[in-house]
């Protein structure tokens, strides 16, 4: 895991001083999987994302911590000659997970990752 072996805040009135802490937004365990299958003209996807527990500050607070989650999307494709459609489906399971975050004053605030989402593209070629 990385670690900063010491850092400073200087922001503060008075500076303080922290050793051996866990860096800002940088987890420990990121992943990324994909298996596709094709038949013919059509291609169906499925892809998961996995990223650890993550620190919102540089101060090794625990409390200030991004929670660790997996999201699956997952996709189909059909070819039409020289045209495709695409149908893409993201956060399947429609869990509320956080992509990012920050903390100020103490207190975690995250950015949320979209609910389930579903895209429809039409390639269309002339």
């Amino acid at each position: 895991a990385n670690r900063i072996r010491a850092y400073t805040d200087s922001s503060l009135a008075t500076p303080v001083s922290y050793r051996n802490v866990e860096p800002l937004l940088s987890p420990s365990v990121l992943t990324a999987q994909r298996a596709r299958l094709t038949i013919g003209r059509a291609a169906l996807s499925a892809e998961g994302r996995y990223q650890g527990k993550a620190a919102l500050d540089n101060t090794g607070n625990r409390s200030l911590t991004l929670p660790d989650y997996y999201v699956l999307d997952a996709g189909a494709r059909v070819s039409l000659g020289r045209h495709a459609l695409t149908v893409r489906g993201i956060n399947l399971g429609d869990s509320q997970r956080y992509g990012s975050g920050y903390a100020r004053a103490g207190v975690p605030y995250f950015f949320v990752l979209p609910p389930r989402s579903m895209f429809v593209t039409a390639e269309l070629v002339f």
